[in-house]
């Protein structure tokens, strides 16, 4: 639309030559704020009076104006879809209001920040005051001995500290003072079920969109225990997590908290109450130098995600951007705050100026860092003013930049102090490039890493002289004597059969380079990186050719990549490790040289300890590391979360096997810790998954994100804790929805049955699609009811009438290494019921006998003789005696994987114990042997030990089977 347009569409204003132009100049450069101008003209007339009486914005009670123009009367008198309406244009009115001064220059970065967080927190508690007076009608009012309980609003993150950009979403924690229940009320009904409705109705009214968009989206990720902790929790329980299990990136996160709940009185004691469980959380009495090692932990993952994601123009998460200047100054927050007490705030810019104040840096570099943190909260403010979009990426169009230039050098013109740093004769692209390297400068002085340069040795020894030639020419084959010469006299224990191999694989890796697109700096490193190499390789006492060829193939793969190359010339530690899985796994080599994003693992190799860890622990430990990552994405940013996901599978992977190749690890222990990644990263995903049906389906009603209703049935390798490396994931997914619930909240209703259809059928899509690092799991349903021909889901009592009727034997085999992996307490429990109730089914023996034994055949049909004696008669043994003896003994199959099955028979005297033993070590032995033949990529030696174990396997299986 025109200006012209845009003018008539207020016929009865007088708008003056200069609002006119300011208009012009705002349209120009914001499609929100025409957008917005063209759906509610009347705000015009509002922004042209503001601007010609210059009134102050905060002086604007733009919730007021809104509700007048609307027509709506009193506050407390609103309906729902009034309030949600009030919300949403409110927001519209007050951030075309703060972008109009913005784009005009007629306010400071700072105060725009604060603007946008006051509006939001008027909107938030004007959601949370409908809501709460809403139930509180309905169920009374939750007291304690204060008199009446409210619930605790935590703002994070930019909210928390008054600077929240132009489009951003909102990160919220809920609390309330304390337990207790309604007792007047016919059924008892707690105040945790009365604060959990009120803060879910606070984010529907907030998150949902309407034809008025919607006002934030809200995300709930930093509360207790994440996404899988409750919603609401009293302070009692907050306190007792934050004492208990809070992590150090928590404490990260709370630096940033503030309670956004006015205070009704001069000393709102439960207000003081719940800063008082926060602050000892984030602050210690003392100089925390306790904090150093966690703060050097996370500055290598930041680090290590600006190599990985290579994120050169994106002013926050890449080199130099925004985060870098907030871990710098939260870190000085964590370690002095103890002795500084001015430092506890949630504020960059209050922490800023106290670090300049107590000289923790030098007055020119807190300047430094504050001026380059405007020009980049400036550039973000003003790249999302055009579209209402939340990005931080600089455009790649000439318009855009242009666009972007035209405001920050209008900016600088009334704030000098800034315009050093982007000379305007450079463009704001070299610029803000500038500013950037500042910042990173003064981010990696800061807690200067221990360098770990092993590259020591004499630049002109024998290898960098061959090296030299070869890169030279590829065609030249250096005198194989004099090499062999130069080894003895440095005591290398190469064979001399082997050099002329050594020699020729490097002219392979010379020409290799020699046709890839490397750059000048990548150039400079291979002349130093092969000869260090092979200075090292020399001294290996194996492996020598299976070392060069490893790393040869590694160099090829990372040969444009110069981040990678200087990580591996720069860290011995990182050397010696690729070198040692040069002998020890092809596997492990291939995976680094299809993604190099591996390197970064063995900077800090975690697999090189022992651990004590159980499953339970390694779950929070992954949940809380995946949390960590999923918590700097955006919910629905799609395509960054399915490859962190799959970045986070990579490398947790990589761990197992590493520390499972160097013995750190036992057999049961590398499957225990496959499976919990797999459910975690499914849970994961399906949470994923959830997000986006719902954007289109809405929800179905009574159920969301944190209570599902879906329960997913492990089968298999998966059901029973014994995951490979390459292994997919046997899964059936049941719900507990009743058939008459529809959805609510989207673009259409439909039946909750058709949601979790497409709700499955996304995951299953999700998690295979594959991308540069690969898939995330592929998801077999082939066992589900009715098979290929079932529903992708169905409702749990569905499932139990299909195993009680119609299922095969073969699949009451299966239900013995079944378990539930994710699901309501009610579901898993029902469940159980179900899984003993046809598990211990009383059966005929002989014709049990019969049913398994042929099934076996037929598997032995399709596999040759060869797999007699094998992991799957050991399988199919023990599903035998489950299904044979489970109605009179329930227990055995109370979990639900061969090793503590068989041992449960033996131990019941249901099989002589020797077998039960025996079979136990067979299980763990041929595991053993099968995983590590997958690291190796090749058949390995079948030892007389593995080809024993298989006969007794056998003998027992004939004496079993007798007639089959």
């Amino acid at each position: 639309m025109n200006l012209d347009n845009l003018l008539l569409a207020s016929p009865d204003a007088n708008f003056s030559a200069t609002f006119t132009a300011e208009l012009q100049q705002v349209i120009n450069i914001s499609q929100f704020a025409e957008v917005t101008l063209v759906q509610y003209p009347w705000m015009l007339v509002i922004i042209a009076e503001l601007q010609t009486t210059h009134a102050s914005l905060d002086s604007i009670d733009v919730l007021q104006v809104t509700q007048t123009h609307l027509g709506y009367a009193e506050l407390a008198t609103l309906s729902e879809i009034q309030q949600l309406s009030l919300l949403r244009v409110s927001r519209h009115l007050g951030m075309v209001m703060f972008l109009w001064r913005d784009v005009l220059n007629q306010q400071s970065i700072e105060t725009s920040l604060d603007l946008v967080s006051r509006l939001a927190d008027t909107l938030i508690m004007q959601a949370y005051d409908f809501a709460y007076t809403g139930f509180e009608q309905r169920y009374g009012t939750p007291t304690d001995e204060h008199g009446r309980q409210e619930l605790y609003i935590l703002g994070m993150g930019k909210l928390g500290g008054k600077e929240l950009n132009f489009s951003s979403d909102i990160d919220l924690i809920f609390t309330y003072p304390q337990v207790g229940e309604f007792s007047e009320r016919h059924k008892p009904f707690e105040y945790q079920q009365f604060f959990i409705k009120v803060a879910q109705k606070l984010i529907h009214l907030l998150n949902t969109q309407t034809t008025d968009g919607q006002v934030y989206r809200v995300d709930m990720r930093l509360r207790p225990f994440g996404e899988s902790g409750p919603l609401v929790l009293p302070f009692s329980a907050m306190d007792n997590y934050y004492e208990s299990q809070g992590r150090s990136w928590e404490r990260f996160a709370m630096l940033k908290s503030r309670i956004i709940n006015p205070v009704p009185a001069p000393q709102d004691p439960n207000k003081l109450a719940l800063a008082n469980i926060i602050r000892p959380f984030i602050y210690r009495r003392y100089v925390d130098f306790s904090i150093i090692e966690s703060l050097r932990d996370l500055k290598q993952k930041i680090v290590q995600e600006v190599r990985r994601r290579q994120l050169h123009h994106n002013i926050k998460l890449g080199a130099g951007g925004i985060r870098e200047v907030e871990f710098l100054v939260q870190s000085f927050q964590l370690i002095y705050a103890g002795r500084i007490p001015a430092l506890k705030t949630a504020s960059i810019f209050s922490a800023l100026a106290v670090i300049e104040q107590e000289a923790l840096l030098p007055h020119d570099v807190v300047q430094s860092i504050t001026h380059c943190y405007l020009i980049l909260r400036k550039a973000e403010h003003t790249l999302q003013q055009f579209n209402n979009a939340q990005t931080q990426t600089l455009p790649d169009t000439q318009s855009g930049q242009d666009t972007l230039g035209a405001i920050m050098y209008g900016y600088f013109a009334d704030h000098p102090e800034l315009n050093s740093y982007c000379p305007p004769e450079k463009g704001i692209m070299h610029g803000i490039e500038q500013v950037q390297g500042v910042i990173h400068q003064h981010f990696s002085v800061f807690i200067q890493d221990e360098t770990q340069d092993g590259t020591q040795q004499e630049q002109h020894d024998w290898s960098h002289d061959i090296w030299q030639e070869i890169s030279h020419d590829p065609s030249y084959l250096p005198n194989v004597e004099f090499v062999c010469q130069q080894l003895r006299q440095s005591a290398s224990p190469i064979a001399s059969e082997l050099v002329e191999p050594i020699l020729q694989q490097l002219q392979q890796l010379a020409t290799a380079l020699n046709k890839a697109q490397i750059g000048d700096r990548g150039e400079a490193i291979l002349i130093k990186l092969v000869p260090v190499f092979l200075t090292e390789i020399s001294q290996q006492p194996q492996g020598h050719l299976q070392a060069v060829q490893s790393i040869s193939a590694l160099l090829t793969a990372i040969a444009s990549r110069t981040a990678y190359l200087e990580l591996i010339m720069e860290n011995l530690g990182v050397r010696q490790q690729l070198l040692l899985f040069c002998t020890k796994s092809s596997w492990v080599i291939e995976h680094i040289c299809a993604y190099p994003v591996l390197l970064d693992e063995l900077i800090h190799p975690q697999y090189l300890q022992h651990s004590d860890h159980d499953i339970h622990a390694w779950r929070e430990d992954f949940n809380s590391e995946l949390q960590q990552i999923l918590l700097r994405i955006e919910l629905d940013d799609d395509e960054v979360i399915m490859h962190s996901m799959r970045q986070f599978k990579l490398a947790q992977r990589f761990r197992i096997a590493a520390a499972d190749i160097l013995d750190y690890l036992p057999i049961a222990q590398v499957s225990d810790k496959l499976t919990v990644l797999a459910e975690v990263l499914l849970d994961a995903q399906i949470k994923q998954a959830w997000h986006q049906t719902a954007r289109r389906l809405g929800e179905p009603q009574g159920y969301s994100v944190d209570n599902m209703g879906i329960g997913v049935i492990a089968y298999g390798k998966l059901g029973g804790f014994e995951l490979s490396y390459t292994s997919d994931l046997d899964i059936v997914f049941v719900h507990d929805c009743a058939g008459d619930v529809m959805t609510q909240g989207g673009k259409k209703s439909v039946s909750a049955q058709h949601f979790y259809i497409k709700l499955i059928q996304r995951v299953v899509n999700l998690a295979g699609t594959n991308s540069l690092l690969g898939d995330l799991y592929e998801i077999d349903l082939r066992l589900r009811p009715s098979g290929n021909s079932g529903l992708v889901i169905c409702h749990i009592d569905t499932f139990a009438e299909y195993q009680q009727d119609d299922a095969w034997v073969w699949e009451h085999q299966a239900l013995c290494r079944t378990r539930m992996i994710l699901g309501n307490q009610a579901l898993t429990m029902k469940f159980n019921q179900i899984r003993q109730a046809i598990i211990g089914q009383t059966r005929d023996s002989a014709q049990l006998i019969n049913d398994v034994g042929n099934m076996r055949q037929k598997m032995r049909d399709h596999l040759g003789a060869k797999d007699k004696g094998s992991l799957a008669d050991i399988e199919f043994l023990t599903q035998y005696w489950c299904l044979l003896f489970t109605a009179t003994h329930p227990d055995i199959i109370h979990y639900s994987d061969n090793l503590r099955q068989l041992a449960a028979l033996g131990d019941a005297q249901l099989i002589p114990t020797e077998d039960a033993e025996l079979l136990i070590n067979a299980y763990l032995s041929l595991r053993h042997h099968q995983h590590h033949e997958a690291l190796h990529r090749a058949k390995l030696d079948q030892a007389p030990y593995y080809a024993k174990l298989e006969e007794q396997v056998q003998r027992i299986w004939e004496r079993t089977f007798v007639d089959v």
